[in-house]
């Protein structure tokens, strides 16, 4: 593939181009042979989401271009297997006003229909990216945008990713689907209409971990798919797995009342607008083991006796339909400012194996954000009250507060919620046994933020025209009442004081000379000494790179190595029959930190990567720990791209 890339990039290196290294245009003869017309290689691409409604430039950095659709950043770790379940090594409290499924283990994995972008392109694009690794690792995706009038888009984005792992019983599957559909209001057509479709859906074996952590030491197990698991030790997929699914759909509907204006013939808004949103939400949770063996399940209930045709079996489902009226005032304060105010009713149902629940509440919401194009301020405030229904009393509201004097950011934020436990920590019901929690009561969470950041454009002709913030410090603070969390027997506890975190964030992108970036990533953090939940005291990333245009600009890569550590700490213990983490005092981690290398290029439209990680691991002469009979994988590498067309 470099060699290809080579070759292309000594073809096109005398070509005009911008500071992207994109061909401005080319001059050709027209269909007469006599004229010449020219060609445009540039598309205008800007994307807005729901939650996120001022339009922004759609592109992809080149500088971390190697983590592109990695999904779980420094703070995570998952099982050992890349796309298993993943454990926040940096607290942050789950906020919500509604209840909940509760799998929070796929939270960073999952794509929302808030988040879904809608487009707006004066020439059709579409996006092409595939990655493959070390063991069958695959991932593979298309995304396709374009406008089939001046204003009005839709776009389609499919992404798969497929990882066996190094160990039996590992595989993982996940699969994403995001289509989006956008009708907006013209001169003389006062009507929107604003339709989001968003698909995920995780498989994942589960092994039950190694038997015998010392084997990874041994001679007789150099092949790692041969060291003993827990689950179906002779095959190399399990009998043991999980499912879990979500699908969402997010409506919004729009009539616009007064004068319509416009700044760009595109976009037009109006002083008023009447609004009607519609949200489905459809998750799906289930658990079977294929083969089961009575020691894996006598803790839980010693009465069970399985058969050789028998299975256990679970399955849970929460659906929640949202639908809400309200008005939206798009410019007000000469555009400046964007306020929506809702009423909304919601239904929801929650189906367990032998029986099933219906919910019904009524809420308000409102919504501000401002345009910061057109001010050095910044405000984004959400705000969510339930007024009556299961859910009375329940609120959600969270504001950021900044102000750009400068090239300096000052941002304040803060959070508040009072929710109802998760429906999984509420009721765990299978075939076999039933784990209740009736005494379980609101929790309520309270998040305070204050980040102060030095921002500055990265205007390097060789790289990109990103704004990056070259240095933040940011000071956290978490409170928690009612604090829920899991045991290794899955039985969920409520702990009784107030429990508190404090944490001292820190990022910079600094640059040395035209070439070379030193980028960094980091958290400490401390808790109340009694407080169940496991946190490392440090979570860091960090790495340094080379960066520039070779072959006459024709070609730009950036070449660094990286490093990710935390802190050693007693790490929670997994239960993978109800797929959550549970507070524990038992294994104590203790890794050494995780090297890596990466290549990222660029020509044209054309990036790729070249990615390896865990290269001390012949240094340590076993795998990292990632949890309690969880080894992180061997040396690993993988390589992908992303190719964008434009028509």
């Amino acid at each position: 593939m470099i060699g290809i890339l080579f070759l292309c990039a000594l073809k096109i290196q005398a070509q005009p181009r911008d500071d992207e290294g994109n061909i401005i245009n080319k001059s050709v003869k027209d269909s007469t042979g006599k004229g010449h017309k020219h060609i445009n290689y540039q598309a205008n691409i800007t994307a807005h989401s729901f939650v996120q409604p001022i339009e922004k430039k759609y592109e992809i950095g080149l500088e971390d271009f190697h983590l592109y659709k990695q999904q779980l950043n420094y703070r995570f770790q998952h099982l050992g297997n890349s796309g298993s379940a993943a454990y926040n090594l940096v607290f942050q409290p789950n906020h919500h006003a509604t209840q909940v499924l509760g799998n929070h283990v796929f939270d960073n994995y999952l794509k929302h229909s808030d988040d879904a972008l809608f487009f707006q392109t004066d020439r059709p694009f579409s996006e092409f990216n595939y990655i493959a690794g070390r063991l069958q690792e695959q991932a593979g995706g298309i995304m396709h945008t374009q406008n089939f009038t001046k204003s009005n888009n839709f776009a389609i984005d499919y992404y798969k990713k497929t990882t066996p792992g190094y160990f039996r019983g590992q595989r993982n599957s996940h699969d994403y689907l995001i289509t989006t559909f956008n009708i907006a209001p013209q001169k003389k057509q006062r009507w929107g209409t604003q339709v989001a479709f968003v698909l995920n859906q995780i498989r994942g074996d589960e092994n039950g971990g190694i038997t015998v952590e010392d084997s990874l030491l041994q001679l007789d197990y150099p092949v790692r798919s041969t060291v003993p698991v827990k689950y179906n030790a002779g095959t190399l997929r399990s009998s043991v797995s999980n499912y879990y699914r979500d699908n969402q759909l997010s409506m919004r509907n729009t009539f616009s009342i007064g004068k319509m204006t416009t700044q760009d013939s595109i976009k037009y808004t109006s002083p008023l607008t009447l609004v009607h949103q519609l949200r489905i939400n459809a998750e799906r949770y289930r658990f079977k083991d294929k083969e089961p063996v009575l020691e894996n399940y006598s803790w839980i209930n010693p009465d069970s006796v399985f058969k050789n045709t028998d299975s256990v079996y679970s399955a849970t489902r929460l659906t929640t339909y949202q639908n809400e009226f309200g008005t939206s005032f798009p410019n007000l304060f000469k555009n400046k400012l964007n306020v929506d105010a809702f009423f909304g009713i919601e239904l929801q149902t929650i189906d367990y194996l032998t029986s099933n629940k219906f919910n019904y509440s009524n809420y308000v919401s409102a919504h501000a954000i401002n345009n910061r194009l057109k001010s050095k301020w910044l405000i984004n405030a959400d705000a969510q009250l339930y007024l009556i229904g299961a859910y009375a009393g329940n609120y959600n509201w969270k504001a950021t507060f900044g102000r750009q004097i400068k090239k300096i950011n000052l941002e304040i934020f803060g959070q508040q919620s009072l929710s109802n436990p998760t429906v999984l920590q509420s009721r765990f019901v299978n075939n076999y046994y039933t784990i209740e929690n009736d005494n379980l009561t609101k929790v309520s969470a309270t998040t305070l933020k204050g980040k102060l950041s030095w921002d500055g454009v990265v205007k390097d002709s060789n790289i990109n025209n990103i704004a990056l913030p070259k240095l933040m410090l940011g000071f956290n603070s978490h409170t928690v009442f009612n604090f829920i969390y899991f045991d290794r027997n899955a039985k969920a506890n409520q702990y009784a004081g107030t429990m508190q975190i404090t944490q001292l964030e820190a990022q910079s992108n600094l640059y040395f000379g035209k070439h070379w970036r030193w980028g960094l990533q980091a958290t400490a953090q401390v808790k109340n000494a009694d407080a169940p939940i496991n946190l490392p005291n440090f979570v860091g990333y960090s790495n340094f790179a080379y960066q520039g245009a070779i072959f006459k600009k024709a070609m730009y890569c950036t070449l660094g190595l990286e490093t990710q550590y935390n802190s050693s700490y007693y790490t929670p213990f997994y239960l993978d029959q109800q797929q959550q983490f549970a507070y524990d005092n038992t294994y104590l981690q203790n890794n050494l930190p995780m090297l890596g290398a990466f290549l990222n290029f660029k020509v044209k439209k054309f990036n790729g990567f070249i990615h390896a990680t865990e290269l001390l691991q012949p240094i340590d002469a076993k795998n990292r720990m990632a949890f309690e009979n969880y080894p992180m994988q061997d040396i690993y590498w993988r390589a992908g791209f992303a190719w964008r067309m434009i028509n």
